[in-house]
């Protein structure tokens, strides 16, 4: 937590050899350029059917399935779409100039057959489902390549981008399933979507600091104390569209033992979600949110914030 709260200061040092970056990163560069361990964002195709109460259902569950494996495939390949573009300013960046590509461990071309291969398998995946898949997968990717080639230079513009992303993916996860999305539910992801990537660029501003606007000129827009002002209206957005969401999850069909206490559950809901909101807010604005993923697995508090507000939404739609 001491390490979120304040980063360590920048060590300049210079780029590694071709050889060592590539035995530093993965022995398998080219899997590890597809960054797998990003995929668990596609986990977000079952959000739609859980919160639905269908994801114990053999065919949503594996229609959702499917959904899943559509965006490992075209997730895969805009990463590498969007490394081959930033190649140069990677190289010159800490931490990326250690991906394969930046490093040299996976060469341009090898990278550009990969994204063209991993491109037509999620297309034609997408196409054999149904043709909402279809063109839900083929809008994440128009929005993904005009990203990583555009939009990242324009502010504002570059986080709705970056935050379409998450949306399309719960978006999938209906339109594969049939399930329609609450509003409520829909508005929550918005903002919780917002406040993840607006939390990267302040973690990238204050990670990098005077260098951000040498390695990517929009950063320069992106002062602290203007995240944080963001920060705080998607932040908020979020807990009051979750909490609203949560109050309605369990319609009060009768007003028998088993509906009261699939309701409570559901209200109850609200409390660990609130106390992972006060976490993520005090680690995030210190500067902690430049990867989101490590920031979740490294606290010890967040996770189980998660475990005890699934677990509870669990009882009040399953049981």
């Amino acid at each position: 937590m001491t390490s979120l709260m304040h980063p360590p200061p920048r060590i300049d040092t210079p780029t590694p050899s071709v050889h060592t970056a590539g035995v530093r990163a993965s022995r398998h560069p080219l899997l590890d350029a597809c960054r797998p361990h990003q995929w668990v964002k596609n986990g977000l195709v079952f959000a739609v059917p859980f919160i639905a109460g269908q994801l114990l259902t053999a065919s949503i569950a594996l229609a959702a399935l499917a959904a899943a494996v559509v965006f490992v495939l075209a997730s895969s390949a805009t990463y590498l779409i969007n490394d081959i573009g930033d190649v140069e300013a990677d190289r010159r960046h800490p931490t990326k100039r250690l991906r394969p590509i930046a490093s040299g461990a996976l060469t341009v071309p090898r990278a550009r057959q990969a994204a063209v291969l991993l491109l037509v398998a999620a297309i034609a995946t997408a196409a054999a489902l149904e043709p909402g898949m279809l063109a839900i997968t083929a809008l994440y990717l128009a929005t993904t390549t005009c990203y990583s080639r555009w939009l990242k230079r324009i502010p504002i513009v570059d986080v709705v981008a970056v935050a379409s992303g998450f949306l399309l993916r719960a978006l999938a996860g209906g339109i594969a399933t049939g399930i329609s999305i609450s509003p409520l539910f829909l508005a929550a992801a918005t903002g919780g979507a917002l406040f993840i990537v607006i939390g990267k660029r302040l973690g990238e501003v204050i990670e990098l600091g005077p260098a951000a606007k040498a390695h990517r000129r929009v950063l320069d827009w992106y002062s602290p104390e203007r995240c944080r002002r963001l920060l705080a209206c998607s932040l908020g957005t979020t807990v009051a569209a979750f909490s609203a969401w949560a109050l309605t999850a369990a319609e009060p069909g009768d007003r028998s033992a088993i509906q009261l206490g699939a309701i409570t559950l559901a209200s109850l809901a609200i409390l660990p979600f609130l106390a992972a909101a006060e976490r993520v807010w005090h680690l995030v604005r210190a500067g902690g949110g430049a990867d989101p993923l490590k920031l979740l697995t490294h606290d010890r508090v967040l996770p189980l914030c998660g475990l005890a507000c699934g677990g509870l939404l669990g009882g009040a739609l399953y049981l």
